[in-house]
């Protein structure tokens, strides 16, 4: 399979239902990251002077940059879900949806940064960052394809 670039991965959002997915392809996507730090729980005991630790939950988001064009019907339906606080399915592939192999992460999110960046001289861009909800409208908490704990979409 090789190394795969930034430009090859994609961000999906669903216009369909969560059982019945219609993805549709954001192209209006720059520098994607997604960090997933976990917290770090204690789990230190006296039977040792080193203190220990488990992971915990995982602190996971996406986040990119938009170019800001009230056009573009991806950035209207993010913005509009951000200032209504409203759930928002999307999914990171390393590759095309259509494509068998692609792997990546689907999560129910809602938009928690939506800042508009106005340079004197430049685009206008604006930082987006969701992170996963609790969604009461597909029968409990499915926070990523696969169940409650962040696993890979095998396409």
């Amino acid at each position: 399979m090789g190394q795969k670039q930034g430009w090859e991965h994609k961000l999906y959002r669903n216009t369909g239902t969560f059982g019945s997915p219609t993805w549709d392809l954001v192209p209006n996507c720059r520098d994607l990251t997604m960090p997933s730090p976990a917290s770090a729980n204690d789990a230190s005991i006296r039977g040792s002077r080193v203190k220990m630790y488990g992971a915990g939950q995982i602190d996971l988001s996406f986040q990119w940059q938009m170019v800001a064009d009230a056009a573009d019907t991806d950035y209207t339906v993010l913005r509009t879900a951000h200032f209504a606080q409203t759930a928002i399915d999307l999914m990171d592939l390393d590759g095309p949806i259509a494509t068998s192999g692609s792997l990546g992460i689907r999560a129910i999110c809602q938009i928690f940064t939506f800042d508009q960046n106005e340079p004197l001289d430049g685009t206008v861009l604006t930082d987006v960052e969701a992170k996963p909800t609790y969604d009461t409208t597909n029968g409990g908490a499915h926070l990523v394809l696969g169940g409650g704990s962040p696993t890979f979409t095998a396409i």
